[in-house]
């Protein structure tokens, strides 16, 4: 018997490319980096290479798999892999403001701009997929009662 609920489409590599590689996404790159008018050029270059170099890698797994589950699989792992790096980077951040009235900048920008791949990662991954990994995220060790 065929299940009524429609399978999600599945994850391609040309999905994964375009969003990655998409000029209005690294137009936001360099919004976000031009916004810092405290930090230097070398710590602007740096983030953005930064930035640039984590998307592009994962562009290229994204062409070089041909297998449509493994493909699947990879992008759930990038997305909980750079959802968990933004966590951890807020999490360094408020406790930092808690602590010292203010945070490192670097951090916040790269909080910022690794927000945006998220966001771009977060438009290809099916939405019962998503929730799961918001789940996992959010408590990844729940505690027992």
């Amino acid at each position: 018997m065929e299940s009524l609920t429609p399978r999600p489409a599945p994850v391609t590599a040309s999905a994964v490319c375009d969003r990655l590689r998409d000029p209005l996404l690294k137009a936001a790159w360099d919004s976000i980096l031009a916004s810092w008018t405290e930090g230097s050029e070398y710590q602007r270059a740096e983030l953005l290479r930064w930035v640039r170099d984590s998307a592009e890698h994962f562009a290229q797994f994204a062409e070089d798999v041909q297998d449509e589950e493994e493909l699947n699989l990879y992008v759930g792992l990038r997305f909980i892999e750079a959802m968990s790096q933004w966590q951890m980077l807020n999490t360094q951040i408020n406790y930092q403001v808690a602590r010292r009235g203010f945070a490192d900048p670097v951090l916040q920008y790269k909080s910022l701009l690794l927000s945006t791949v998220t966001d771009a990662l977060a438009q290809i991954v099916p939405p019962s997929q998503m929730d799961a990994i918001r789940g996992v995220i959010a408590t990844p060790f729940p505690r027992a009662a």
